[in-house]
């Protein structure tokens, strides 16, 4: 095996290193680097996310009286929500909102489509970029990638 330039200066006789010894190689160790970024991130997370999450549980199985005290009514809330008619209608209202709206975008976005292919690509991109991709039928905003973005945002 030869040996190159560099693995001969790396062997060079350094004092306190016996002669021929190869340096160390450890890696450095950066943990305690890393807490000075995973502290603050901790307990932003704690403060924004965990702990209004477990004080929503903690007064979701209490029955506050507005002036008063609180009293500990475990999962009686729960059980009179889900038998009123009001809740239950909102949860069906919510659910059939969600699945048009899905079924709604997902059949716009094939219709422009088809309206794209049917006109000629190019004639709907020269558009869409003059219109920086927004349909102007209705307001829809085309997924644009990032080197198209950077275009619209320098002039380029």
């Amino acid at each position: 095996m030869t040996q190159t330039a560099a693995d001969a200066a790396l062997r060079q006789d350094v004092p306190g290193r016996p002669a021929g010894a190869s340096p160390s190689r450890k890696p450095y160790d950066f943990s305690r680097k890393y807490w000075v970024f995973a502290v603050p991130a901790t307990v932003i997370i704690l403060a924004v996310i965990v702990f209004p999450w477990l004080f929503t549980i903690f007064m979701s199985v209490q029955e506050y009286k507005i002036g008063g005290g609180s009293e500990f009514v475990g999962l009686e809330n729960y059980r009179t929500l889900a038998q009123d008619e009001r809740f239950l209608d909102s949860i069906r209202i919510t659910f059939i909102f969600t699945v048009l709206a899905g079924l709604l975008s997902f059949a716009n976005r094939g219709a422009m489509q088809g309206a794209a292919e049917a006109m000629g690509n190019q004639a709907v991109q020269k558009a869409l970029e003059q219109n920086q991709y927004v349909f102007p039928c209705c307001n829809h905003h085309e997924r644009v990638d990032a080197r198209a973005r950077l275009r619209l945002i320098f002039d380029k």
